[in-house]
């Protein structure tokens, strides 16, 4: 009980963040067993496979500082090292946006919610969970 209640508590804290940031409002009377829903995010789909004017863009540039911001040291790692929040979608980009994948699919996993891909593709379900 205490673990999940931790959990939520993140999760909790993650959310107000990111509706904050969406500008949204949120009430801060969630219980243990209400689930929280991320909120959908109308940003465009992200790759280091994408040849068009998001592989280089402010869009990246808010992912990667995203991904500094809730990302695990792992995550934090691949981004410093590979020149910041720089607005590329390079290599280290997208290993952070893996490690990132599979930090919130143990989240997931322990909360029994469906995992997202780990494709190192920032689309409609990863920026769900790393925010608008």
């Amino acid at each position: 009980m205490r673990n999940s209640l931790k959990i939520w508590s993140i999760v909790f804290v993650s959310m107000l963040t990111l509706l904050a940031a969406c500008g949204e409002s949120a009430s801060p009377t969630l219980s243990d067993d209400q689930a929280i829903s991320p909120q959908a995010c109308s940003r465009p789909t992200l790759s280091i496979r994408n040849p068009g004017p998001y592989r280089y863009s402010s869009h990246v540039r808010h992912a990667q500082n995203q991904l500094l911001d809730q990302g695990n040291a792992t995550v934090k790692g691949h981004i410093i090292r590979n020149g910041g929040a720089d607005g590329l979608f390079g290599q280290g980009t997208y290993a952070a946006v893996r490690a990132y994948q599979t930090q919130v699919n143990e989240l997931l996993r322990r909360l029994g919610e469906p995992r997202i891909a780990v494709d190192g593709i920032i689309g409609p379900d990863t920026w769900k969970y790393l925010g608008c």
